[in-house]
């Protein structure tokens, strides 16, 4: 009700039940909602906390990042997708996901596309992400409406691994036809700097979800 006032309380409440559960203190709880609280009300001065738990919450972490103000957590999303980390992956999904907002994710995506630094099985997973996919927490204040409920029932995934509950779904509201032909120039480009067949698989198959999205933006405009 008042964030700028308790701003700096509820981060250091969510950093301090975050070591709890890292200390295994808070065993089978889904910590979500303080990854949200850490994104909400925090700015760069998280990334640091984030980056750390990635090492035990590779989602959870990565979502985190992506969902920081101004773009603030791709810097470090960049440095997790080039290096060895066990959240790599997670990190090129989150690119993937800020590459038609922000031209530092877009840049960085190019350049480890062109030098085959993209594995060929996580391209599968951005194909959704390209074609306006956004990863959301599945159990976090937030995400408690009944639209929200009906598209968690069909895209919801489960990790063990910190116990982690998580969906992708499109904002259709957001896909505007500018959005959408941004999409499809960014496709165009990783094409133009890949020959991985993979690579080639998941853009096409991007391209034909993006062209059915349109058609679903055009049905439900005013």
């Amino acid at each position: 009700m008042a964030p700028d006032v308790y701003r700096q309380e509820a981060i250091r409440a969510a950093r301090e039940t975050l070591a709890m559960a890292a200390e295994s203190k808070l065993e089978g709880s889904d910590v979500a909602p303080l990854f949200e609280v850490l994104h909400k009300f925090g700015n760069a001065d998280v990334v640091p906390d984030l980056e750390q738990d990635s090492k035990q919450w590779n989602y959870y972490s990565t979502m985190a990042l992506a969902q920081l103000p101004d773009g603030a957590g791709i810097p470090a999303l960049i440095q997790i997708a080039g290096s060895d980390a066990g959240a790599k992956g997670n990190a090129l999904e989150m690119l993937t996901q800020l590459s038609s907002q922000y031209p530092d994710a877009r840049a960085a995506l190019l350049d480890m596309a062109q030098a085959n630094k993209i594995p060929p099985n996580m391209w599968p997973y951005f194909t959704p992400l390209l074609a306006g996919d956004q990863y959301h927490y599945q159990d976090t204040p937030s995400e408690s409406s009944t639209s929200t409920a009906k598209l968690k029932a069909s895209t919801s995934a489960y990790v063990v691994f910190g116990n982690q509950h998580f969906y992708t779904a499109p904002d259709l509201s957001s896909l505007t036809t500018e959005d959408i032909n941004q999409r499809m120039l960014l496709i165009d480009e990783i094409q133009s700097v890949t020959t991985d067949p993979a690579a080639t698989k998941a853009l096409q198959q991007a391209r034909d979800l993006l062209a059915k999205r349109t058609a679903q933006t055009v049905a439900i405009s005013p």
